[in-house]
Formats: structure tokens, sequence, C-alpha cells
């Protein structure tokens, strides 16, 4: 037993009793206040055998047990039929709760964690002595760590793991032989989400809304889509994987890389290489990532509806995206200036937005704020209106520099654009880079006609660099389609003229 918190205890043990003969737990305070059951989880103890295993059966359990009010002690009583035993846990707390769950069979381990997902009753598990991962922490630490790619972990020979951008995951298992019966995979994903207050990431359990795994002789492939509500704030993935091949259990803590779509998606469709299952897998993953664009085009177009209309300020706020560098604060230290003779406020967007923000600020001309993901600049979309926000991609802005001015390359999308700006660039971006995103909507926009220009990428396979193209093209071609007949009368993109 151990104190989760004042009013908690958890409490992990098992139980012999007659076999046949209905089992119940039931805890109590000394004084004889009963205590409040919140969870309880139970599981097989093929560890313990009985002396006669036809009159006896050994089962265990993991319970949370809330405490009355300034109660001191607690009871355990276990009934089965007409026999009753009780235990007393009067003796303080002191239970090593990180050890106790590195000792237990790590598959019941694992199926707690798993249980955690979507019940507050056992919230107080992961927030535990204020560690990442709570109580978990400790089993997490002694997991064998795969980060993108590793060898030799028993049964598995290989395994592979990727993440991209919309909060897919994807692994590509190989063994040392076939199996005799039985393969099976499962996950949990843990994700690491940027703080709203710019604080420590949060830790969130996050459940799978897609799932799809294939098994071939010798060969394994997974793939989960996460919640699409927290994509935009997605750092980082453990995924906590448990492989069953036939009698043997292997678990791994991957850490996949957040990668680019076509990187994703190229490392999904080499998995299974040389298998008949190989071109399936990718097809149907394709499939379920249309099914969700369209979902999401559906919702944005009900959400526009009713999106209300803005009076023009007199100078719009500027976005700056794919500020990814020194480079391009050095180049926005030189057009600082002219930036701040046509805009009211600034965010920036990219991996050096703390040092560019700082260049205006330090200023003073100007009030510049870092935008943590794209979905804050969506968000002052909705504040501000969508005339009243202007992205601007930095390397478009490198080009005007080259050639004497930036008139003309401050790209205005309104709010239902650059929804789907965003969207497609979770879902088909061709780099990690938003910028690149954005000069491709942009050109296409303006162009409808425009011929498909396949996606730059260090393929596996010519077969990969095909399949994923095709399926890009699909995304790009209905998103444009949306965007272009979003309903309203304004241009889905315009071009606004600064005077130089």
């Amino acid at each position: 037993m151990a104190a989760l918190d004042a009013s908690k205890r958890v409490v992990y043990g098992w139980h012999m009793t007659p076999r046949g003969v209905p089992v119940s737990l039931g805890f109590s305070t000394p004084d004889g206040r009963a205590c409040r059951i919140c969870h309880i989880s139970r599981h097989a103890r093929a560890d313990v055998v009985p002396e006669d295993p036809g009159a006896a059966t050994v089962g265990g359990f993991s319970i949370i047990v809330a405490l009355p009010h300034a109660a001191r002690g607690l009871i355990m009583t276990v009934t089965a039929g007409e026999e009753v035993a009780s235990v007393n846990l009067d003796a303080p707390a002191t239970t090593d709760l990180f050890a106790a769950n590195e000792v237990r069979d790590w598959g019941v381990t694992f199926d707690l964690l798993r249980e955690c997902i979507g019940q507050p009753e056992l919230l107080p598990l992961l927030q535990y002595q204020y560690r990442p991962f709570g109580a978990f922490a400790g089993w997490m630490a002694h997991l064998p760590v795969v980060q993108g790619e590793a060898e030799n972990f028993g049964i598995v020979a290989r395994v592979a793991c990727s993440c991209s951008p919309a909060g897919e995951v994807a692994l590509d298992l190989r063994f040392i032989g076939r199996s005799r019966s039985t393969v099976r995979i499962d996950a949990v994903a843990i994700a690491r989400l940027r703080s709203d207050d710019g604080g420590p990431d949060e830790i969130s359990l996050m459940p799978f809304h897609d799932v799809l795994a294939r098994h071939v002789p010798g060969a394994s492939a997974f793939y989960g889509r996460m919640q699409w509500e927290h994509v935009a704030r997605l750092r980082g993935v453990d995924l906590l994987v448990q492989v069953t091949f036939d009698d043997e259990r292997v678990w791994l803590r991957c850490q996949p890389r957040v990668e680019s779509v076509p990187a994703f998606l190229d490392m999904l469709s080499s998995a299974l290489a040389g298998q008949t299952g190989q071109s399936t897998l990718i097809a149907d993953v394709a499939e379920r990532r249309v099914t969700l664009v369209t979902a999401l085009i559906e919702a944005e177009q009900e959400r526009a509806v009713g999106t209300p209309s803005f009076p023009r300020l007199e100078l719009p706020e500027l976005a700056l995206v794919g500020v990814e560098d020194v480079s391009a604060c050095r180049l926005l230290h030189l057009l600082a200036p002219e930036l701040e003779s046509c805009a009211s406020r600034l965010m920036v967007l990219g991996e050096a937005a703390e040092t560019a923000a700082q260049i205006f600020n330090r200023r003073g001309r100007l009030s510049a704020v870092v935008a943590r993901e794209g979905g804050a600049i969506l968000a002052r979309v909705a504040e501000v209106g969508p005339a009243n926000l202007v992205a601007v991609d930095v390397s478009s802005l490198a080009s005007a520099a080259i050639e004497g001015g930036v008139s003309g390359l401050l790209r205005q999308v309104r709010v239902g654009g650059l929804a789907y700006l965003l969207l497609l660039h979770s879902l088909a971006g061709p780099t990690r880079a938003l910028g690149e995103t954005l000069t491709r909507y942009g050109a296409m926009l303006r162009d409808p006609n425009l011929p498909w220009l396949p996606v730059a990428h260090d393929w596996r396979t010519s077969l990969a660099a095909e399949l994923v193209n095709e399926h890009l093209e699909v995304i790009w071609r209905d998103v444009l389609a949306a965007s272009s007949s979003g309903g309203s009368p304004e241009p889905a993109l315009t071009v606004l003229e600064i005077e130089a």
C-alpha cells in the first residue's frame, strides 16, 4: 500500500480463494467507517500456484481507495462465499510505489497505465509526487529505449518508429523468426504538449482515435493517430509498446522523432518490405488520412458559417512564418524599419522566434510576440478578424530583399484559408517548415491548374515516392478545392501592397 495523496491509497496484492466462489473486496477504517473504492482492476497471477489448483484460484488486483475525513489506517476485507478474511493495513503507508511498479509483472503495469486513459480516478497515479509520468516513472526508466531505430530486443530483431506533425505514430518491427500462433502489438502514447503559459511541457496520455496493425510472417507494422485537438501543441511522444509473440512478451519505450509528413509516410511505406501486405498497408493508411481530411474540412466549413465580421484595422497584424535560424533573424533586422511601417503587431513562428521577437521589441516601435505553434496564429485570427492578420513567409521576404523591396509579398489569408493552411501542413506539408507549405499553398491557390510538383525527399524506394506523392496530391487538391469555395465572396488568398 502507498499514499497517493492525503485522502487516497493505492493497494497492490493478490488473494487465494476457493475455486468457483464469487469474491468481493471491501475497505474500512479501524473505527468502522466504509471506504470508497475509486478503481479496481484484476489480473491473473500465474506465478502463484495453489497446492491444489483444482480447489483454489489466485487473482491479483490494483485498487485505489478513498479514505473518509480524518481517517487513520485501513482494513481490507476479502469475502469468498461464507468465508471472510481481513488484513489490517494500519501501518504507515511507506511502500515505494515506484519500486512496486518496477518489480510487478510488467504486463500488469502496462495494463494499469493503459487503463489511466480517460479515467479521472486514476489521475493521481500519473501525478504522483509531481514526477513526469507519475508512479510509472521508475518502471519507464527501466524500459529499453528506441530512438528512431534499434536492434536486438529479444524476439524483436529490429524496430523503427516515427511520428508525423498530425500526431500519427508508426512502428515497423522485424522478428527473429516466424510465430507459431500469436503476434500482438499494444501501444500507449504519452504526449509532451507545449503549455499555453510557456511553462514546462504538459504530460498527457493520449488515446488513439484510429489504429491499424498488420502482421506477416516475421514482421509487423503498427499505425495509430492521436487526438487531433492537441496536434498543434505536440512537441514529442513516448510510445510504450508491448509486443506479444507466442508465449513471449517484450516491452519497449519508443521515442519517435516528429518528422515531416513525407518522411513519416516514407518510413511507413517501407514497413513489411517485400511482403504481400506492404502496398495494402500504405493504401489503408492513406484512405484513413483522406477520411480525416474530409471530416476536418466539413467541420471547418460549419464553423466558418458563424464567423463574425470585424472592422478593418488601419494597420494589420503580421505573422512571420518560417523564422528557423540566425540568417532569418539577420534578414528581419535589415527589414525591420519597413515592416514596422506597415504593421500594428507582430507574431513570430519558428525555431528562432524568440531571437527575432527580441529584435523588434528592443527597437520599441512594434510589439512582437512568439507564436508557439500555428494554432496560436489561427486563434489570433479568430480574435481580430481575417482581414486584420497577414501571414508572411520569411523565405519570400528574402527573395524580395534581394530584388530591392517587399511590395506585394505579404499574403493575407482569411480565417478559413489559414485553417486550411494549418490542416495541410499537419497532414501533407512538404517539410517541417510552415513557410514551405505557405509558399506552395499560395502558388496553387493563385493558379489551381498548376501541375503537382512532387515533394523533394530522399525516398527509400521509388515505389514509396510514387505512393506517397499520389496520396499527398489528393489531400492538397481536396483542401484547395474547399479553401477556394469556402462560401465567402472574399478570395481565400489576396495580396496586400505595401509602399516601399
